[in-house]
């Protein structure tokens, strides 16, 4: 198997996928003081015998950097903490933590493990089976001021003026904010491939850390009409951000003069500085009356096309 047993050890930059040989991806048994830092761990084998990607058991793990796990086939979960022998913990509030697992759970926690997580991340669950408790934590979908939602409409429909609403989960599904003066993230590690749309009337609006990733070869997608970031309104404002898409090149629309990227489709006042744009298409195309650009980058992908 692949076992952590000693103490005060730094476990980094490993990629572990096991599809037969053992029970678990990475058993970390005894050791009072692990550090993972950019993990990858893979249990998605229907030939595993069951397990999970990672178990603690009387351990205390920190995780720094990132650490992605997919899990499928005949796996339980992502990862069990139990303190059944000896108290276990699990850290990843300084994480960036990707998770692919469908309906599983990423964490379990029995007999007493717990772990330290951003609340706003993940939802927690608890239950008991057979007279013992369990509690599982799932991927939220995103936050509003730190509190977790299941579905990015739940989290929409509770947004209000002057708070933050966080992407906590990677998605394609597209996201319109009809509430002014409010602020649009990505959290770390998580991108957005739908077509995010700030709406008409509304203003005051901060897109920062935000992370589109496009591909239209990434499950067949079709070009969508105008592009993945519309912008509408008054003093809307993009800072540090980065935009990646490529598109079908044979649709003309991706081409054509109304197509753009980040597409500005009216207001005054519109700000985006410190922003990436990496495409092949037009980056920005501006109708904007007034604004800024300042401090960006731009990087064409297959041919250069102007910045707007």
């Amino acid at each position: 198997g692949n076992a952590v047993t000693l103490q005060n050890i730094t476990l980094e930059h490993a990629a572990i996928a096991d599809a037969e040989r053992s029970y678990h991806t990475l058993d970390i048994y005894g050791s009072p003081d692990v550090t993972l830092r950019d993990i990858t761990l893979n249990r998605n084998f229907d030939s595993a015998p069951g397990g999970a990607a990672m178990v603690l058991n009387g351990s205390n793990v920190t995780v720094e950097g990132n650490l992605d796990i997919t899990v499928g086939g005949s796996a339980w979960y992502g990862v069990n903490v139990d303190a059944e022998t000896a108290a276990s913990s699990l850290d990843i509030m300084n994480a960036a933590v990707s998770f692919t697992g469908g309906s599983l759970a990423f964490v379990l926690m029995e007999n007493g493990g717990t772990v330290a997580y951003p609340a706003g991340n993940w939802l927690k669950y608890e239950y008991e089976a057979e007279g013992k408790k369990y509690t599982a934590l799932l991927p939220a979908a995103a936050s509003v001021d730190g509190q977790a939602y299941a579905t990015i409409a739940e989290a929409l429909a509770a947004l209000d003026e002057g708070e933050t609403f966080v992407l906590t989960s990677d998605t394609h599904e597209d996201v319109v904010i009809d509430d002014s003066n409010v602020t649009v993230k990505c959290a770390a590690g998580v991108t957005f491939d739908g077509i995010l749309t700030l709406a008409s009337g509304t203003s005051g609006i901060i897109l920062d850390d935000f992370s589109l990733d496009y591909d239209y070869q990434d499950g067949d997608k079709k070009n969508p009409d105008y592009g993945n970031i519309l912008i509408n309104g008054n003093s809307q404002t993009l800072k540090n951000c980065s935009f990646v898409a490529k598109y079908n090149p044979d649709d003309s629309q991706a081409i054509g003069s109304n197509f753009g990227m980040v597409r500005i489709n009216e207001g005054t006042g519109i700000t985006i500085e410190n922003c990436t744009f990496k495409t092949n298409t037009f980056s920005i195309f501006p109708a904007m009356k007034t604004g800024t650009i300042t401090g960006c980058t731009f990087e064409p992908i297959d041919e250069n096309r102007p910045l707007c």
